[in-house]
């Protein structure tokens, strides 16, 4: 008999991570990641035109070599970054992502503002001469970035940065 063929290890699902066991939430945040939806109960394979995409290098959302951070993780990193109470920075800039290709930052920023995400901002900028587009969230209060931030990972961003222009 037969072995049975190996799935791509960027398709499948690992209830156990980090000796715990994750959550529908957290499965979830997986499947929108990687743009995987299951409407008939089958699964289906990826679609071949994303795949070429993600492996041109153009800017479209690329699935992650490990999990995506866990909203929980992403509110803590967030909020551990933030100054120290009484500092002069009452208001932070959250950058989501950034682009090569306007199209795929505009659609993450029409999932963001979706999703009631307001103060989503796509800004341009020229780097080592081509343009790119940043995803940025802000200015937001510090004690509300947290929560923000974990609400952006749920949707299946990665981990938010807090910047300084």
């Amino acid at each position: 008999m037969a072995a049975p063929p190996k799935a791509d290890a960027g398709y499948r699902f690992d209830m156990q991570q980090d000796g715990k066991v994750m959550t529908a939430d957290e499965f979830d945040a997986w499947m929108t990641s990687r743009r995987v939806r299951v409407a008939t109960g089958k699964p289906g394979t990826p679609d071949p035109a994303v795949a070429a995409a993600t492996a041109a290098g153009d800017g479209s959302p690329q699935p992650a070599a490990s999990p995506p951070p866990s909203p929980v993780n992403a509110a803590a990193l967030v909020a551990a970054s933030a100054p120290p109470a009484g500092g002069s920075a009452e208001q932070v800039t959250l950058q989501v992502a950034s682009f090569a290709n306007q199209q795929n930052a505009q659609h993450a920023l029409a999932m963001l503002q979706g999703a009631a995400i307001g103060r989503a901002q796509l800004f341009d900028t020229d780097v080592n001469g081509k343009k790119v587009w940043r995803l940025r969230i802000g200015p937001v209060d510090v004690a509300t970035a947290p929560e923000l931030a974990a609400r952006v990972v749920g949707l299946g961003f990665g981990q938010p940065q807090r910047v300084r222009d």
